[in-house]
């Protein structure tokens, strides 16, 4: 297969630059660029990836751009480096393997490549992910982080993904030098940091000659995004309901069916605040303790409103016992995380020969590395997720090449509760993110 021009500059770039931040939209083509430089270069390359991408896309992806490379996955009990393949393909849950071979991945990978696929995985500098690559990554000579989602709507998150490109020239050495440089203490909570004034913009400026950058919309034509906003309303919960919302907004303790449930810490209250906006609570023993369900009486009348192919997000394993009643009265439907590796894979298939008028998943679990375009074209979030990447790369799952209809994004949202404060969120990330994107993408083109 031949490569389009936009991705022959991008094989060109890295082999150049030898380490670089591949910023490319997702249809673009990532994967196929860092294949033909693997091929190029002729170094024994390792590729960390999201779970199910490091399982089949690379492999197969390989097939179709590099037909002779012998590709070896990491995976399961029996997985082991082999010296004689091109490229090794592990997931950022494995990396704990490697950690225990320093010396054999020394001998394996020492001047090679080495590709962060989706490296956002890596956004947090204290996640055992970072910490086991900062062990590995200097043995390589050519380093390539990927993704079309770098920035998560935390500025810090930067660091580490830069840090594994450049070893801390653009960013600081560490992470208490990125703070001092561009972030200051949170006036009122402790251990907390925001931007200071300008940082973002000097911050770009900094990682802009790493980057290489490609945009969709400069190369393909894709169908808009529709979002809509569903609402259902607490006062139809119940007054108990909506007193129990508030005492954890505001007292971080309420009693439920006579069991205390606090929220001690921030973080804490706000997973417990979106709990109780799907419909229940998990108390200190992981007990569900079921609130409501007009979450569940807005989702049937939106389902009987589309009449036509959807996924359906959740965000709580209590969902999914609703979830799995409303699938069993829709034939062909499919709850994805009762499925095994091999069932799911089925499963896909029909979705995309349009035989699955339900599809039911938690979102990380197909968020990255699927094509789900040839489905259907509409998405309902039961419950919305604070995390920008994984929203916008499930939604790009159907924004895909081949899709000939508009893609709908429908939230169901309870109004005047986190919900709301979760949409906004997104959207004033999505704005910076964009922003980033194009004075990066500006750089790229000048």
């Amino acid at each position: 297969m031949e490569l389009r021009e936009y991705q022959k500059r991008g094989v060109e770039r890295a082999i150049a630059q030898e380490r670089c931040y591949f910023a490319v939209d997702m249809s673009l083509g990532k994967t196929a660029i860092m294949l033909k430089v693997c091929e190029k270069l002729g170094k024994p390359a390792l590729v960390i990836a999201p779970p199910r991408v490091a399982r089949h896309t690379w492999a197969e992806e390989a097939a179709k751009w590099w037909p002779s490379a012998k590709v070896n996955i990491l995976s399961g009990p029996r997985k082991a480096l082999d010296a004689a393949a091109d490229i090794h393909v592990i997931s950022y849950d494995s990396l704990s393997y490697l950690a225990g071979q320093i010396s054999a991945v020394n001998k394996q990978f020492y001047g090679g490549i080495l590709i962060l696929d989706e490296a956002t995985y890596i956004k947090s500098h204290s996640s055992k992910r970072f910490k086991i690559i900062k062990e590995l990554f200097k043995l390589f000579r050519y380093r390539y982080n990927l993704s079309g989602t770098l920035y998560s709507g935390e500025l810090s998150a930067l660091w580490p993904q830069f840090y594994v490109i450049d070893e801390g020239k653009a960013l600081g050495p560490n992470i208490s030098a990125f703070r001092r440089d561009y972030m200051r203490p949170h006036p009122r909570v402790e251990y907390v940091y925001v931007e200071q004034e300008g940082a973002r913009e000097k911050v770009i400026e900094k990682i802009k000659p790493l980057c290489f950058r490609l945009a969709a919309t400069d190369y393909l034509e894709l169908p808009d995004y529709i979002y809509n906003r569903i609402y259902c309303d607490m006062s139809d919960a119940g007054n108990d309901v909506a007193a129990v919302y508030e005492h954890i907004e505001k007292d971080f303790v309420a009693v439920v069916n006579d069991e205390t449930i606090s929220a001690p810490a921030k973080a804490t209250a706000s997973m417990k605040l979106r709990q109780i906006i799907q419909g229940a609570i998990y108390d200190e023993q992981k007990n569900v303790h079921v609130l409501h369900d007009e979450k569940r009486k807005a989702l049937v009348e939106y389902l009987e409103t589309v009449q036509e192919p959807v996924i359906i997000c959740y965000q709580f394993a209590f969902e999914l016992d609703m979830l799995r009643e409303m699938a069993a009265k829709i034939p062909g439907a499919v709850v994805f995380s009762d499925l095994s590796e091999k069932a799911r894979g089925e499963a896909l298939k029909r979705w995309n020969a349009g035989k699955v008028p339900a599809l039911i998943c938690h979102p990380q679990s197909i968020s990255h590395g699927l094509n789900l375009q040839y489905g259907g074209h509409r998405i309902v979030w039961l419950g919305l997720t604070w995390s920008l990447e994984v929203f916008q790369q499930l939604n790009g799952r159907l924004r895909r090449p081949g899709q000939t209809e508009k893609v709908y994004i429908d939230c169901i949202l309870m109004r005047g509760t986190i919900d709301e404060r979760i949409y906004d969120t997104l959207s004033a990330r999505n704005a910076t993110q964009k922003d980033m994107l194009d004075a990066i993408n500006a750089y790229c083109r000048a």
